[in-house]
């Protein structure tokens, strides 16, 4: 039988294993404060709409949290989706995650896309969504 001071070490080891990996936890839409007129001009101008969205607003985020990591959060109409969380030293579409944060690409029919952007221009968020598994934005195209 397993003693009691084992069974506290084990809950003890796997909660602090829940909060270090994130599991469970919703990791929350945010908004930009600015958007970037250059990116969402680029978006704009060169960037087919999303025809397959399932609802009415887009919103791809890239926030930093827990110190070192990046969630790339995808939400449809405020619902959470998925989210991808590498680390600052991973790649994201082809590009770094550092430079991806502060990220944010909202897509709606009747205004068309509007970006913010912290590092990246509008072609390299572009490239990383492209390169990003197909989930994030080119299974709405």
């Amino acid at each position: 039988m397993i003693s009691f001071k084992v069974l506290v070490k084990a809950l003890i080891c796997l909660g602090a294993f829940v909060l270090l990996a994130g599991c469970g936890e919703k990791t929350g839409e945010v908004w930009p404060e600015v958007w970037s007129e250059e990116a969402t001009r680029f978006f704009n101008e060169n960037v087919p709409p999303l025809k397959n969205l399932p609802g009415e607003v887009y919103h791809y985020q890239v926030v930093k949290r827990k110190g070192h990591f990046y969630f790339n959060t995808l939400y449809i109409d405020g619902r959470y989706i998925e989210d991808l969380r590498p680390n600052g030293a991973h790649k994201v579409g082809g590009v770094s995650a550092v430079q991806l944060d502060g990220v944010h690409v909202v897509y709606t029919r009747r205004e068309g896309y509007k970006v913010a952007t912290k590092h990246e221009d509008g072609h390299g968020v572009y490239k990383a969504l492209m390169n990003n598994y197909p989930l994030f934005f080119r299974d709405y195209l």
